[in-house]
């Protein structure tokens, strides 16, 4: 066979190089339904179709870390594809752990930080108490913070409860999460409860992912169809409240209530383009979002004060009609 081109998993694919003998090196995250393994390196993931082998078998390369060649192509999936004549093109530099559960744990504090992602991208082991759970993902929390973790379909587990979680951890544009992951229930060591959200340190990773509580002016109430929406603001900072419209009904509240609010920190990063002198450049723009659970996380400590804008605008109103009552019956007068 022909010295394979070496490349990494993510890197930029030149036109030339499909259809060559080409060699990848990384760590096998997941087997697919079309019968390949997703590979990841540092960079990004490639695709491993692996010929002579049974899908069964293939079940044996996750969180393995392998170096395989074979033929690269562009057009058939969405992300490149390593068409692999057999096994014998794969070689394991570093077999997959016998019992994957039994891996050292980690705390969640470990996974953001720098040197931790500096090993990426094996499975991680960590322990937490579910604090959130959506249709395709749901938060676990520990002494040390809390993370995301990203699944296929609706989890079965809930809120409350404390699991033990087996998944890689990535990123996702700026944010760190938990990908494929395997979950088994844990013992429960201690609740997690909310602290004070402090927004002076707002979208700080120390605070990200975590069960917080703020107390809030509302100044909106939205609904996008999937969530209802509460803008919020606490001084000069206004940020959003999300509760899922299939959850339930938040409670009846007036603009300008104060209220006390419980729910998941979560950060969304939003890219913008900002014009400069010579040319526009991309900004990222993160925005805080509470992520809240059940209506009993939004709790109304006091109705709107009487003198706001729209209790001023009502009185106004009031006195402009009466004013002109009394001058229609002056004029009455007067023709008597």
């Amino acid at each position: 066979m022909p010295l394979p081109i070496a490349k990494q998993p993510g890197d930029p694919i030149p036109p030339n190089l499909v259809g060559m003998w080409s060699e990848f090196e990384g760590v096998v995250h997941s087997v697919n339904t079309n019968g390949t393994l997703s590979l990841v390196g540092k960079n990004g993931m490639i695709y491993l179709w692996l010929g002579q082998t049974s899908s069964n078998y293939l079940a044996h390369y996750v969180d393995s870390k392998l170096r395989a060649r074979g033929v690269l192509t562009l057009n058939i999936l969405d992300a490149p594809l390593l068409l692999i004549p057999s096994r014998d093109f794969v070689d394991l530099e570093e077999e997959p752990p016998q019992d994957p559960f039994g891996i050292r744990r980690s705390s969640i504090d470990d996974l953001l930080s720098e040197s931790m992602e500096s090993s990426w991208p094996h499975r991680v082991r960590v322990s937490g108490e579910v604090t959130y759970r959506d249709a395709q993902s749901f938060f676990i929390q520990d002494a040390s913070g809390g993370i995301r973790v990203r699944t296929a379909d609706e989890s079965a587990v809930k809120v409350g409860e404390t699991v033990t979680v087996l998944a890689f951890p990535t990123r996702n544009e700026f944010i760190h999460i938990l990908v494929e992951p395997l979950v088994r229930p844990a013992i429960s060591v201690e609740q997690v409860k909310p602290k004070v959200l402090d927004l002076s340190e707002a979208l700080s990773s120390n605070q990200s992912a975590t069960l917080v509580q703020v107390t809030a002016t509302l100044l909106a109430r939205k609904t996008n169809g999937m969530n209802q929406l509460l803008e919020l603001q606490n001084q000069q900072r206004i940020f959003v409240a999300t509760f899922a419209t299939r959850q339930g009904d938040l409670p009846d509240m007036a603009l300008g209530s104060r209220l006390r609010v419980t729910g998941v920190y979560n950060e969304e990063t939003v890219a913008s383009t900002m014009v400069g002198e010579n040319s526009p450049r991309a900004q990222f723009l993160t925005s805080l979002n509470i992520l809240l659970r059940s209506p009993q996380d939004v709790v109304m400590l006091s109705g709107p004060s009487w003198w706001t804008w729209r209790k001023t605008a009502t009185l106004v109103g009031i006195l402009l009609t009466r004013s002109e009552e009394h001058t229609s019956e002056l004029q009455s007068l007067r023709h008597l």
